[in-house]
């Protein structure tokens, strides 16, 4: 075995020969195919300003253009791949080891591939050199044709770097020998206007020493890419040579990792979509004081709904006083403390919220479906002083935990001493288990909650004049939105009785009897509400809904299909829900179009006001458009932390310094 050959075999060890390069393809279904070599070629010229930056780069580091453009495309590839790390590219070398070679004429060019193994923390000036010694390494053994290499060696490399200088690719189209000679030029396959394509992607950079101009070229495949994509690549290239050359020099010296593919164009969408600022109306109030400014001004105005039953906001504020006062008085219930309820649908679940609200203490609902021993848990997790219950659920609780009825009758007219509560205490707790699968207390503030509330009533999504219907089961956070948010709007508030939203006739006889107009629902459940109504032909049934909210999962197109097919969507609104508990109820919105449901498509949309959403790397960078990446929320909604759990809470509240820069 040659020297050559077990070089290249050692430095090509688990390449993947079957891995594709993750480029943005237009037409991935294709890659296993055979290529047809159409091809097309994309070029642009830098500017005399930046080509004499790069230059001095060069000189200063004592590289040449060649190892600055490959460390460059070799950065931008890491970019456009997602931070993939272990490159390899194709490289045409001269192949003119010895002296005596120079002057010969004849072919002895070469391809070898450059693997390069990425640090994503080294810096730009850092991987020059990286570059450099591969390239010295690789050049040794430039000799061993690549043909052998891949004859031995199972790799798969999709994309080459050329580089040219003026001598390489003639200065004049035409060259006279002699009088019966003339030599006339013949553009290569990376010409500027070649319909060949060998490779998936040849990038060739053109330097032309004399009038010190630089020309790249972007020669593609027909069969993978189209013309526009091939564009907006040969844009993020350009944005790269500029960020890294134009821009501070410290740039050169920051991790790959930070560097950017961002177009101008995007970062100022990106800026639009997150400039959310807006003053409500009015002062936020907390919750509480909402609710009984709307008690004050509309008392007979129907509050609460369940089957025949309803209590007016006037009714409903005296029973909260009274329950308040109780709690206040009788087992001294202060601003701050913890308050469990463990109560099933009813007036009597929704008047001990608001009482344990009024007090200034803080709601926590437990499920009356739980054990009581995951019980026992949740409540000694909070630290909740008192528990309140209903006959149903008593039994739930020993004695060793403090528990209060609340369907005893309590004869008073007095109101609760007055607390002062400010909009960055804690309104409620909800748990969640997210990933972990450990319940986790998310801490909401009455800031939080009421900046959300006000954010579904700016973008109309439901507001005081609608009546809603309360589906969630109470361990989940929209029901806090259903309950608490539909009182302190001043809307009306439809209770079903306990698992009532698994009774679909049930369900539909309620929203028509009573008129719904606002629809929390989750997209599972509302194919199987349009199923059965197909099956009887009463979609009628939902015919007084103004404004679906769907949320908990991802839309189903289909079910969308089957509500425009029989339904008049035309006066009716559905809205995209997303966000995660620890950022109160939802974050983004979208209002579905008839487009979004012919494409089968569904966006999570754009932030709630005063809401900041971005989607970045595993290096909290941002990510070009059809990248994959997590998404960041921050902005007034956005929770204090995990109850308790501050080791928790630093695990995932992130202090992102956003700076978006051209």
């Amino acid at each position: 075995m040659t020297e050559a050959k077990l070089f290249w075999e050692q430095t090509l060890r688990d390449c993947n020969d079957e891995k594709h390069f993750p480029f943005p393809y237009d037409h991935p279904e294709r890659l296993t195919s055979p290529r047809s070599g159409r091809g097309s070629t994309i070029s642009f010229e830098l500017d005399t300003e930046l080509v004499q930056l790069i230059t001095n780069f060069a000189n200063q580091s004592k590289a040449s253009l060649y190892q600055v453009f490959l460390t460059t495309y070799f950065a931008y590839l890491f970019k456009l791949a997602q931070n993939e790390s272990d490159l390899c590219v194709l490289s045409v070398v001269a192949n003119r080891p010895r002296p005596e070679l120079h002057s010969m004429v004849g072919m002895f060019v070469n391809m070898i591939p450059c693997r390069l193994q990425l640090d994503p923390q080294s810096s730009f000036n850092e991987l020059l050199v990286t570059v450099q010694n591969l390239l010295i390494n690789a050049l040794v053994h430039s000799q061993f044709l690549y043909q052998k290499i891949v004859s031995s060696i199972p790799i798969s490399v999709n994309t080459e770097f050329l580089y040219e200088t003026k001598e390489e690719y003639g200065a004049s189209d035409n060259i006279l020998l002699d009088d019966n000679i003339h030599l006339t030029r013949v553009d290569s396959v990376n010409g500027d206007n070649t319909q060949v394509a060998i490779f998936d992607l040849i990038i060739t950079v053109r330097h032309d020493p004399d009038n010190k101009t630089i020309k790249v070229l972007f020669n593609y495949s027909q069969d993978l890419f189209d013309k526009c994509t091939i564009k907006i690549m040969t844009e993020r290239f350009h944005v790269l040579l500029r960020q890294l050359f134009e821009q501070n020099i410290e740039q050169q010296q920051q991790p790959i990792f930070s560097l950017s593919l961002l177009l101008p164009n995007e970062i100022r969408l990106q800026h639009e979509l997150n400039s959310t600022h807006l003053d409500y109306k009015h002062s936020l109030n907390c919750l509480p004081e909402d609710f009984a400014q709307h008690a004050d001004i509309q008392p007979q105005k129907v509050a609460i709904i369940l089957d025949e039953q309803s209590v007016t906001y006037g009714e409903l504020l005296h029973s909260v006083n009274q329950l308040a006062f109780r709690l206040s008085t009788e087992f001294n219930v202060q601003p701050g403390d913890i308050v469990c309820q463990c109560i099933q649908r009813s007036i009597e679940m929704i008047v001990g919220q608001l009482a344990i609200l009024a007090c200034g203490a803080v709601y926590v609902a437990l499920s009356p479906n739980d054990p009581p021993s995951h019980l026992a848990i949740l409540i000694q997790q909070t630290g909740a002083r008192l528990t309140l219950v209903q006959p149903t659920t008593r039994a739930k609780f020993d004695s060793i935990i403090t528990t209060l009825d609340v369907t005893h009758d309590i004869q008073t007219d007095e109101l609760p001493p007055p607390v002062q509560v400010k909009l960055d205490n804690l309104a409620y707790l909800v748990f969640t288990s997210g990933s972990t699968g450990e319940p986790k207390a998310v801490s909401i503030t009455h800031r939080n909650f009421v900046s959300c509330i006000l954010s579904f009533e700016h973008f109309d999504i439901f507001n005081q004049r609608d009546i809603v219907i309360q589906m969630a089961q109470c361990s989940f956070d929209v029901h806090v939105k259903e309950c608490l948010g539909t009182l302190m709007l001043g809307a009306t508030l439809v209770l079903l009785h306990p698992n009532g939203n698994m009774d679909v006739d049930y369900l539909l006889t309620t929203v028509e009897q009573h008129q719904v107009t606002f629809f929390n629902i989750v997209p599972s459940l509302m194919t199987i509400l349009c199923d059965h109504l197909v099956e009887i032909d009463s979609f009628q049934k939902l015919s007084s809904i103004r404004s679906f909210g769907f949320l908990g999962e991802a839309i189903i197109p289909k079910t969308l299909t089957i509500m425009v097919d029989h339904m008049n969507l035309k006066n009716i609104r559905l809205y995209n829900l997303f966000g995660p508990a620890e950022c109160t109820l939802t974050s983004v919105y979208h209002e579905v179009t008839h487009e979004d449901i012919k494409r089968g498509e569904i966006p999570i949309g754009r932030p709630f006001p005063n809401m900041q959403a971005f989607i970045l790397d595993e290096y909290r960078q941002h990510v070009i458009p059809g990248q994959v990446g997590e998404l960041y929320l921050g902005g007034v909604q956005r929770f204090p932390g995990y109850f308790g759990r501050n080791d928790l809470t630093d695990q995932v509240s992130t202090k992102m310094k956003i700076i978006c820069q051209f």
